[in-house]
């Protein structure tokens, strides 16, 4: 499974580089959605990783890019703000929601629910 992990925290991002990779997946890293295009472009991924607050970025737009031109790609936003209404606004995007901390058995299974739909 091809996992790509847009975050800007760089510690962040090489933790959950790491768990994913023990947990068998090919993973990529970018700090922008704008690196992540590129990077899709060239590897699509099946799985994204998406923090909500990048720096001068907005994910929900991402997002609908992505589902435009890349459908096939499963995303789960994460973020450490845990309001009802941004978790509904993920789900009306046709997303998964994470909240962090992110708990490592969470994204396990998460990682899991996104294999199996790809079989």
């Amino acid at each position: 499974m091809k996992v790509l992990i847009i975050e800007d925290d760089r510690f962040t991002r090489e933790v959950f580089k790491l768990f994913m990779k023990i947990l068998g997946a090919d993973v990529d890293t970018v700090d922008s959605s704008k690196k992540a295009l590129e990077n899709i472009s060239a590897k699509i991924p099946d799985l994204i990783l998406l923090d909500l607050l990048v720096p001068n970025e907005n994910s929900l737009e991402f997002i609908k890019h992505c589902q435009l031109n890349f459908p096939s790609i499963r995303i789960f936003l994460m973020s450490a703000i845990q309001l009802n209404q941004l978790i509904k606004i993920a789900h009306n995007a046709g997303v998964e929601y994470l909240s962090k901390p992110i708990d490592p058995p969470l994204l396990a299974q998460a990682l899991f629910r996104c294999q199996k739909r790809a079989v």
